[in-house]
């Protein structure tokens, strides 16, 4: 399930820079997203007869800025002309959902890699349909790695509805911080579930079940792998059994660099 990127092209007149946010900073911030785009195989789509019209800087329209014979053929012309070369797309989404991307700052739009990530996630937090949510996890979660068994976990939720936001709550630390917080305390693993309950509402392993946890996932070199995933977080109350099972990281999945992310939803056992 994709998303209808949309790059709006009235934020490229410079009398739109409300926050006069150097023209190179935007710049850079807008490459962000696009990368960020691209890494989930989406594409940004724009009107090239609205949006080369725009008066980038004054005096002067995209258009003329990029590809005009005056250019100076600077490093963010040149980033700017490679961001807009790529092949734009409107994609379909059954929630008709689209996320509004700016060159400069402007109203509520998304002019940063970390707003852009929020707003995938808002959306995941309001999706109803355990396959649609599935499906559209990855996406929102980079530096997460998810089993071959998420949707079971999933359908083991009653209320999901319910239970949307506070896994989405769980996911962003998880996917933001886990890694960070293992290697910095990985002499001392009570301490990383102490950083991490702090944040939450509650993480702790669960050494006596361990052999309920191994879940399976498809490591660098394309082989399936099981990997125990004892860590968990409590979701909703702390007398729930609605967990997010995860390991920290592990050097054939990922590069060791992604949390890994075995079960959403009750015990397995």
């Amino acid at each position: 399930m994709n998303v209808k990127n949309k790059l709006l092209e009235k934020s490229f007149d410079y009398r739109n820079n409300s926050q006069c946010k150097k023209l190179s900073d935007c710049i850079k911030s807008l490459n962000e997203i696009h990368l960020y785009i691209e890494r989930v195989n989406e594409r940004m789509y724009f009107e090239n007869d609205i949006l080369y019209k725009q008066e980038i800087i004054e005096g002067k329209s995209l258009a003329d800025w990029i590809f005009g014979c005056e250019r100076n053929d600077d490093e963010y012309e040149v980033l700017l002309r490679e961001i807009l070369s790529k092949p734009s797309s409107k994609e379909k989404t059954p929630f008709n959902e689209e996320i509004e991307v700016v060159l400069y700052p402007y109203e509520e739009c998304v002019s940063s890699e970390q707003q852009y990530i929020e707003r995938r996630r808002t959306i995941l937090s309001k999706i109803n349909d355990k396959s649609d949510f599935c499906s559209f996890l990855p996406s929102c979660f980079v530096n997460s790695i998810f089993s071959n068994e998420i949707k079971s976990g999933l359908n083991s939720i009653n209320d999901f509805q319910a239970c949307t936001d506070e896994i989405k709550k769980n996911l962003s630390v998880l996917n933001d911080e886990a890694v960070s917080v293992y290697k910095n305390n990985k002499s001392n693993l009570s301490e990383a579930y102490k950083i991490l309950s702090s944040k939450l509402l509650e993480c702790s392993p669960d050494p006596n079940n361990v052999k309920y946890l191994l879940f399976e996932f498809t490591d660098d070199y394309d082989n399936t792998v099981q990997v125990e995933c004892s860590p968990h977080t409590k979701l909703i109350r702390k007398d729930s059994d609605l967990r997010i099972y995860f390991y920290w990281c592990h050097k054939n999945v990922g590069k060791g660099e992604n949390v890994l992310i075995g079960r959403i939803g009750t015990h397995p056992y």
